[in-house]
C-alpha cells in the first residue's frame, strides 16, 4: 500500500446531521491518495457508528478521546497527527463541492513547492446541502499572506477564504492563539500564508455550512475588537480613522451575518 500524500483532518463533536456529507464528498473524489484523520471529541450521538461505515471504503484513521477537549485542543491534537506532505482542514459540516477538487489542488502543490496553500471560491449553503451564495473573491493566482491579512483587517472580514489544501511543513509553524475567537480562521490562513504564497483557485470547489449550529454566532460581537488584535499582532498599524471605520464595517457585517443566518434557517424549512 502506497503511504498517503494527503491527509484530511476532521475534528468532530456530536457530527451525525453534516458529517456524512462530508465523508461523502471525500469518497467522491477523483484524487485516491489520502487518508482522513477524525479526531472525535467525546460525540453521544451517531458520529462515530457513521465514520466506522466509512471506514470500510476509504482510508481512514479515528480517535475517540476519553475525555471532553475544547475545541481548539481538538484541532491542535488533530493537526498534530499530520505526516503526510500535504492536509486538508475540513469541518465535519462542510465538504469538497467537486470531484476533482483534491486533484487540482495537489497539482498546484506538486507543480510549484513555493505556494504555501490553496485556496478557492466558495458556495455557501444551508443545513440541507442547498446553495444560498457564492462567494466569488475576484482573483486568480498568487497573492501574500500579508496582502490578504491586510485586506482582511481593513474590510472587518475574511478575505482568505477557506485553505482547500496546504502544505504540512506550513501547518508545523502554526501556533493557535486562544485570544482568537471569531479571527481564528484569518490567523490560520496568515501564519500558514508565512511559509510561502497562496494560490487561488477561480471555481467554487469547496462548500461552506450556514445554520443555527454555526459556532460564528456567539462571537459575532467580539468582530472589531479581535480584528484590532490580530492588526497588533502582525503589526498592522492603524490610524483612528480606519479604527473608527473599522468598527463601523465590523457592525455593519454582523448584522448581514445575521440577516444571512435567518435566511439561511428559511431556505432550509422551505428547501425540501
Amino acid at each position: 500500500m502506497s503511504v498517503p500524500k494527503v491527509t484530511i483532518v476532521m475534528p468532530v463533536y456530536n457530527g451525525e446531521r453534516f458529517i456524512t456529507d462530508a465523508l461523502s464528498s471525500i469518497e467522491r473524489q477523483d484524487y485516491k491518495n489520502y487518508e482522513v484523520f477524525i479526531s472525535n471529541n467525546c460525540s453521544t450521538d451517531r458520529t462515530y457508528e457513521i465514520a466506522t461505515e466509512f471506514a470500510k471504503r476509504i482510508p481512514m484513521k479515528i480517535v475517540s478521546h476519553p475525555s471532553f477537549k475544547t475545541m481548539i485542543e481538538n484541532f491542535d491534537y488533530a493537526f498534530s497527527q499530520v505526516s503526510t506532505e500535504f492536509f486538508l482542514f475540513l469541518c465535519y459540516d462542510d465538504y469538497l463541492n467537486a470531484p476533482n477538487a483534491l486533484s487540482r489542488a495537489v497539482s498546484i502543490l506538486e507543480k510549484d513547492s513555493n505556494i504555501s496553500s490553496v485556496y478557492c471560491d466558495l458556495d455557501y449553503v444551508n443545513s440541507k446541502g442547498v446553495r444560498l451564495l457564492r462567494r466569488k473573491f475576484g482573483r486568480a493566482g498568487l497573492f501574500t499572506g500579508d496582502e490578504l491579512g491586510r485586506a482582511s483587517i481593513y474590510a472587518a472580514r475574511n478575505m482568505f477564504g477557506i485553505p482547500l489544501m496546504a502544505r504540512t511543513t506550513a501547518l508545523q509553524r502554526y501556533r493557535s492563539d486562544s485570544r482568537f475567537t471569531y479571527v481564528a480562521d484569518v490567523d490560520f490562513s496568515w501564519q500558514l500564508a508565512q511559509s510561502g504564497p497562496i494560490y487561488h483557485i477561480e471555481e467554487a470547489l469547496f462548500a461552506n455550512r450556514f445554520g443555527d449550529h454555526n459556532s460564528t454566532w456567539p462571537v459575532l460581537s467580539q468582530a472589531a475588537k479581535q480584528f484590532k488584535l490580530l492588526a497588533d499582532k502582525y503589526h498592522v498599524e492603524l490610524t483612528k480613522s480606519q479604527i473608527f471605520f473599522l468598527a463601523v464595517k465590523a457592525w455593519l457585517l454582523t448584522q448581514e451575518k445575521r440577516l444571512f443566518g435567518y435566511y439561511a434557517q428559511c431556505r432550509s424549512v422551505f428547501d425540501r
